[in-house]
C-alpha cells in the first residue's frame, strides 16, 4: 500500500510539473530555438523531433489544428502578444519582440 501511495504521488508532481506548459509556450520554445519564421506544420514537426510534446500535458487528435487555433486566439485577443503573422499564404508566424 505504501509503495501504490508514493508512486501515486510521483505520478502526481510529474503531471503537475507540466501543467503550465501550454501550446504557446511549445510555439515560443520552437521559434527561440529556431530563430526563424515558420508555419504552424513546421513547427509542429520540429517540437516532435525535439520531443517537446512530451511537455504538454495533453495532445489531442489535431495538435496541429490546435496549435494554429491557440496562436490565432492569442495574436486577435492578447493584451501583450509574444508572436505575429509574417505571412497569409502559407500563414507564418515569428516571435513579437
Amino acid at each position: 500500500m505504501y509503495s501504490a501511495t508514493i508512486t501515486l504521488l510521483n505520478a502526481k508532481e510529474n503531471i503537475m510539473s507540466h501543467k503550465g506548459y501550454t501550446y504557446l509556450d511549445l510555439i515560443e520554445e520552437v521559434l527561440r530555438e529556431e530563430k526563424c519564421e515558420m508555419t504552424i506544420p513546421e513547427i509542429w514537426e520540429y517540437a516532435l523531433k525535439m520531443r517537446l510534446d512530451k511537455k504538454l500535458i495533453s495532445v489531442g487528435k489535431t495538435p496541429e489544428n490546435t496549435l494554429n487555433a491557440s496562436i490565432r486566439r492569442h495574436i486577435a485577443s492578447a493584451s501583450h502578444v509574444r508572436f505575429k503573422q509574417t505571412s497569409k499564404k502559407p500563414a507564418k508566424y515569428y516571435l513579437n519582440d
